[in-house]
């Protein structure tokens, strides 16, 4: 089920969702699911459940087509090596939510203008922290798929944008303005 690029680029296309689910070892999976329990509820609070599972799963298979394309470019004739290379982990749908409070704290939308000064979006320099510190370990750490992080983290940011853009029926945040 993890993402391996020759499969995924010949038919098994499922393995761009699934391989959001995989973790490669138990500190894998308790590292993306410890940033989880603090990134999600934010996401929620900000966008609504909803939106935020759909950020959630579309930044995962938006990662994974980032992971899949990066493979794809370094890999040659006389070095394929690069298409076979499994990438599993949460952490790219993870970044598409940190992507998705980047946009939200930082685009100025109607759906703000109701808020007193105080309470409106701004900039998050936890967030910004976080951001830049995962996209660093993935350049400093072999075995990590970066082309996911910031696939992830693109992806996150146009979704934000759009989710941001377009009014929802409710949210969390607007029953607490």
């Amino acid at each position: 089920g993890g993402d391996l690029p020759l499969y995924t680029l010949t038919g098994d296309t499922w393995r761009l969702l699934t391989a959001t689910f995989l973790h490669g070892r138990i500190v894998h999976l308790g590292l993306n699911m410890y940033v989880l329990a603090f990134t999600a509820p934010l996401v929620e609070y900000e966008f609504g459940t909803a939106r935020m599972l759909a950020i959630y799963l579309a930044g995962g298979l938006l990662a994974s087509c980032a992971s899949v394309f990066w493979a794809e470019m370094r890999a040659t004739p006389v070095d394929p090596a690069a298409l076979l290379t499994v990438s599993v982990g949460a952490s790219g749908a993870v970044m598409a939510l940190f992507g998705s409070l980047l946009t939200g704290l930082v685009v100025p939308t109607p759906r703000f203008a109701h808020l007193p000064k105080h309470r409106q979006p701004g900039i998050n320099k936890g967030l910004i922290q976080a951001v830049v510190i995962n996209v660093g370990m993935g350049f400093l750490l072999p075995g990590v798929d970066n082309s996911a992080h910031v696939g992830g983290l693109l992806g996150g940011l146009v979704l934000g944008l759009l989710m941001a853009m377009v009014p929802a029926a409710t949210s969390a945040r607007d029953s607490l303005a």
